[in-house]
């Protein structure tokens, strides 16, 4: 029976072992430390960017609910950069998509009202 040779490990693969075990007790730590308390200015700011979509999405629905497309449409980017990806496929542009919502939805009924 032949003995297995045992090698040390070269000095490039030892050097690669350490610095993958200090990469993953890093992150280790980093992930265990959990989230940096937020500020009162960032809880602020969240805030009054959440409060802002919500308004956005209340319009919307209201809008909606009207079968009101062009007033619902506000709350998109009227840009000719828009780009809409839905059930038809994709749609460029806001001229585009507001062609497309009153295609879709040619009157009340057809929304759902």
């Amino acid at each position: 029976m032949l003995a297995a040779k045992t090698r040390k490990p070269t000095r490039k693969l030892a050097g690669f072992r350490a610095l993958l075990l200090m990469a993953f007790a890093g992150s280790s730590l980093y992930l265990s430390a959990g989230p940096a308390p937020r500020s009162r200015s960032t809880q602020t700011a969240s805030s009054e960017a959440a409060n802002e979509i919500r308004a956005v999405l209340t319009t919307q629905q209201q809008a909606w609910n009207r079968g009101d497309i062009p007033a619902f449409l506000e709350g998109y980017w009227n840009s000719p950069e828009l780009t809409f990806a839905g059930s038809d496929g994709i749609v460029r542009g806001y001229d585009g998509l507001l062609e497309r919502y009153r295609r879709s939805y040619p009157d009340k009924a057809h929304m759902g009202g």
